[in-house]
C-alpha cells in the first residue's frame, strides 16, 4: 500500500514542474556536499534551485505532466534544476559551466515550455548571451542610427562656421 506522504510529495513534486516551466535534469554522482552545495548558491541568485529528488517519485510527478518520458533520463541519483523565471539562459549557462568544472555533474536532458532539450542543444543555448545583454544590444542598434544623424546635423552646422573663422583668421593676418 502506497504511503499518503508519498502521494502527496508526488503531487506537490508534480505542481511545481508545471510552475517551473522550465527545468533540467541532471545526474549529481560524486559530487559532495560543498559543491553541491555552491552550486545550490548560483542558482539561487538566477531564482532556481537543485533538488536531489528519488528516482521513483521523478517519474511519477514527471508522468502526470504527460510530456515525452524517457527511462534513461531517471538512472542513478538524479538532481532536477528548476527555474522560475521566463531568462532560462541564465540558468543554462549557470549549470553547464558548472557540469564543465566538475565533471561528476551529467546533464542528461532539459524540458523549455514542454519541449525536450538534448546535450548538445543545451550547450547552444549555454552560448547564448543573456536577456539583459540582448536587451543592451538592440538599444544600441536603436540608438545608433540617431546618434549617428545627430553627429551629421552637428557638422553641417559647424563646418559654415569653421569655414566663417578660418576666413576671419586670414583676413586677420
Amino acid at each position: 500500500m502506497v504511503q499518503q506522504y508519498k502521494i502527496t510529495f508526488v503531487e506537490k513534486l508534480a505542481d511545481k514542474f508545471k510552475k517551473a516551466k522550465h527545468f533540467i535534469i541532471a545526474e549529481y554522482q560524486g559530487l559532495n556536499v560543498e559543491q553541491i552545495s555552491q552550486l545550490r548558491k548560483k542558482l539561487y541568485e538566477v531564482n532556481s534551485e537543485f533538488k536531489v529528488i528519488k528516482n521513483r517519485m521523478a517519474k511519477l510527478a514527471y508522468k502526470k505532466l504527460s510530456l515525452d518520458f524517457n527511462d534513461d533520463w531517471f538512472k542513478g541519483p538524479i538532481g532536477m534544476v528548476m527555474c522560475q523565471k521566463d531568462d532560462f539562459v541564465k540558468t543554462v549557462n549557470i549549470i553547464y559551466k558548472f557540469s564543465k568544472d566538475n565533471e561528476k555533474l551529467k546533464i542528461k536532458v532539459a524540458f523549455i515550455e514542454n519541449k525536450v532539450f538534448n546535450l548538445e542543444e543545451i550547450k547552444v543555448l549555454a552560448n547564448l548571451p543573456s536577456r539583459e545583454e540582448l536587451i543592451a544590444k538592440l538599444l544600441y542598434l536603436f540608438n545608433s542610427p540617431v546618434s549617428r544623424f545627430v553627429y551629421v546635423l552637428k557638422n553641417i552646422v559647424s563646418k559654415p562656421v569653421l569655414v566663417l573663422k578660418a576666413i576671419e583668421s586670414k583676413k586677420a593676418k
